[in-house]
């Protein structure tokens, strides 16, 4: 249903012509161009804070492995303290650094790894430690 005088659809003149004199298919609007500044705004500082959030979340591995050693290393020093506090091992601890009881001598003996070398050459072959 056309009114007389109106050329159909087919026969319309195409709008490209007319786009194409008019400078574009529409052309940016001032809208569309504040939404993509804006947008580039947003991503441009949001980019430093979820960058510092991807790298402490890399170092939280690294820190927790940290922990978990410190964790072992204290309850291993722990233990140690919990058997340092019985009187043998403290007498033990003693003697390995030096001290003696009171009226005790202290010996110094040297040599003991040349006599114990000799005495597996000994074991090894007894022909060798015969004397005279």
């Amino acid at each position: 249903m056309t009114r007389e005088g109106e050329p159909r659809a087919a026969e319309r003149p195409t709008t490209t012509t007319a786009k194409a004199a008019s400078g574009g298919a529409r052309g940016m609007r001032p809208s569309r161009v504040g939404l993509i500044a804006l947008v580039a705004l947003m991503g441009f500082l949001y980019y430093s804070p979820l960058q510092r959030f991807v790298e402490t979340r890399g170092d939280l591995g690294g820190r927790r492995a940290e922990v978990a050693e410190l964790r072992r290393e204290r309850n291993k020093l722990e233990a140690r303290l919990e058997r340092s506090t019985s009187l043998e091992v403290l007498r033990r601890e003693a003697r390995r650094i030096g001290y003696v009881k009171p009226d005790e001598r202290l010996f110094i003996v040297k040599g003991v790894n040349a006599w114990r070398r000799a005495q597996a050459r000994c074991a090894a072959d007894a022909t060798a430690c015969r004397e005279g």
